[in-house]
């Protein structure tokens, strides 16, 4: 039998970002295993990173922004 998590989102909030229900609402739906899910897009993700500027998080924007950068070129 499967597991159901069940999260209250009341007061959940990402350092950067929106409320939970805010972002969750907006962000994208992928199909991962079998099952469908919703991520942050990689633009949310990259503010949410600027915001908290921890150094592990900082490290990660040139790379996040490259991968951005050619996610749109490939969309063009």
């Amino acid at each position: 039998m499967a597991a159901s998590l069940v999260f209250s989102t009341a007061e959940f909030r990402i350092n950067g970002l929106k409320t939970f229900t805010d972002e969750y609402e907006s962000a994208e739906v992928l199909e991962w295993l079998g099952r469908e899910i919703r991520a942050l897009s990689l633009k949310r993700i990259i503010a949410s990173k600027k915001y908290i500027r921890r150094l592990k998080d900082i490290a990660h924007l040139p790379l996040l922004n490259q991968t951005l950068k050619l996610k749109k070129q490939s969309s063009e």
